[in-house]
């Protein structure tokens, strides 16, 4: 899954002309899911990517990322966290490269939001931000597999499918029905549980 992740930089006077440096604070303001992103091409030369993000993600018509969002755009000095976990940051002309371990000491914490895009499994839950605090699913566990995250909900059909003999592969995503756990009581007898108590 190709994540884009949007860190937006926090300043006391405002979003000027400061580029970002290390130590400064960073919020995360938005991920979503890029389809263009070309691992073999993009990850060697990531200038043309960034080009296409930067336009996706500052408002002119109303269509960009971050107005549906609602956010702002894209300034000098904000983060963007590409899938091959590298980080470019909004230079006055262009972009330049970020260390990781800056950005992980930049984010501030705040309360989670249910925008990191939609989960892809199931197509319907939102999954909230920073995206790797979902579930990471059992489709990709294996040494050198590409993180995929999914909504709590998933991340626990997945559990007791892999219990069972398996979670559904990506292939067959998105799941329209399920999975029903064999343990797992129907509405009906959970009420009479109660009803018993």
């Amino acid at each position: 899954m190709n994540i884009i992740t949007i860190y937006h930089r926090v300043a006391d006077e405002g979003i000027g002309w400061d580029e970002y440096s290390a130590g400064d604070t960073l919020e995360t303001a938005y991920a979503y899911v890029d389809e263009e992103w070309n691992e073999e091409v993009d990850s060697v030369d990531p200038a043309a990517f960034l080009s296409t993000v930067y336009r996706q993600n500052n408002a002119v018509d109303g269509t960009e990322i971050n107005v549906q969002k609602s956010k702002r755009s894209l300034s000098v000095g904000d983060v963007v966290g590409l899938p091959d976990s590298t980080y470019w940051t909004v230079l006055r002309l262009g972009w330049g490269p970020v260390d990781e371990i800056d950005v992980g000491l930049s984010i501030t914490v705040e309360p989670y939001e249910a925008d990191g895009g939609l989960c892809p499994r199931c197509a319907s839950k939102a999954l909230v931000v920073p995206v790797n605090h979902n579930a990471l699913s059992r489709t990709c566990r294996e040494p050198g597999d590409t993180h995929v995250y999914v909504c709590d909900s998933c991340g626990e059909e997945e559990a007791w499918q892999d219990w069972s003999g398996g979670a559904t592969p990506q292939e067959q995503w998105p799941v329209v029905e399920g999975y029903e756990s064999p343990f797992r009581l129907s509405d009906e007898e959970m009420l009479q549980i109660e009803d018993r108590s």
